[in-house]
């Protein structure tokens, strides 16, 4: 299932976390034995400031626990990961 909170810290300010559990599955129609993929849970965080009307940074953390997993079979993902963004929407 997936969760995730969000809290306001103010106008300027919010905080939370996502956490994404998958279970145990497989990945072709067939069900094959060989193709079973294991379970996971990924943590990710996230902060987001509104310093002016017109500007928001916000700061991403992924992965927190640096789980390793596949959304497809043989296609590992992104270790822990943080991203910055700035984003400017006009009134």
């Amino acid at each position: 299932g997936l969760w995730t909170a969000m809290y306001g810290a103010g106008e300027c300010f919010a905080y939370g976390a996502t956490v994404l559990s998958v279970g145990e599955r497989f990945e072709d129609a067939a069900n094959s034995a060989n193709r079973r993929m294991e379970a996971y849970t990924t943590v990710d965080a996230h902060l987001r400031w509104v310093f002016l009307p017109e500007y928001t940074a916000q700061l991403q953390l992924v992965n927190l626990a640096n789980q390793a997993y596949e959304t497809a079979y043989g296609y590992n993902s992104a270790g822990r990961s943080a991203y910055l963004s700035l984003r400017w929407a006009p009134k």
